[in-house]
């Protein structure tokens, strides 16, 4: 589930044309190693899956997305969203930082971004959903029909057990490998090191 490309994806995929989104580096942000251990404190556990990612970009004057709950009911109505909630602005609390800052939240917090005003002003982010591996009823999208893509097979050869677990991947010494499937692996990822999954 490499990260994908665009002003926003939202991707579940591997992205499967070129620029830098597709690169190992922006879907390993995804799963820093920093990452994982906020997900496991909040979680209470250390078996994770992460079942959605997506990496975005706002740019001063583009167009912004549309609120769910907007403050005022909007002049005209392009997509469908809920009649205006203004009373959900009266508790708002601003979640700014620096380049860098993790904004933590679970699902039912009602979150937005604000409107860019600085001259070419611009802000990446990732958006990372993780769940304990036992709800496997938590899934945006399944990836294993898509997971045959080169920039996958990239990804897997740079990323380590720890992180490919949370895309599903048993960990070393679980019982799914044998010798048949670590051979299978390697014959599958052969720029991938095996070794921490031999039984």
């Amino acid at each position: 589930m490499p990260l994908g490309q665009g002003a926003r994806t939202a991707s579940t995929t591997p992205p499967t044309r070129g620029g830098t989104a597709s690169s190992p580096e922006v879907s390993l942000l995804a799963v820093h190693d920093a990452l994982i251990r906020l997900a496991e404190v909040f979680l209470g556990t250390d078996d994770l899956r992460l079942y959605s990612a997506e990496a975005w970009a706002r740019y001063t004057g583009a167009a912004a997305a549309p609120t769910w709950y907007p403050r005022a009911e909007p002049a005209r109505r392009d997509h469908q969203f809920a009649p205006a909630a203004p009373h959900l602005y009266d508790h708002e609390v601003p979640a700014v930082g620096p380049a860098g800052t993790v904004v933590a939240f679970e699902l039912g917090t009602f979150h937005r971004g604000t409107a860019l005003t600085c001259p070419r002003g611009a802000r990446y982010s990732c958006h990372l959903s993780f769940r304990p591996s036992a709800n496997d009823w938590g899934q945006r999208a399944a990836s294993a029909n898509r997971s045959h893509s080169p920039a996958w097979h990239r990804f897997v050869e740079r990323a380590a057990p720890r992180q490919l677990a949370l895309f599903g991947f048993p960990p070393p010494g679980h019982p799914f490998w044998t010798p048949a499937t670590v051979s299978g692996l390697a014959l599958r990822d052969p720029g991938l090191d095996v070794t921490p999954w031999k039984p």
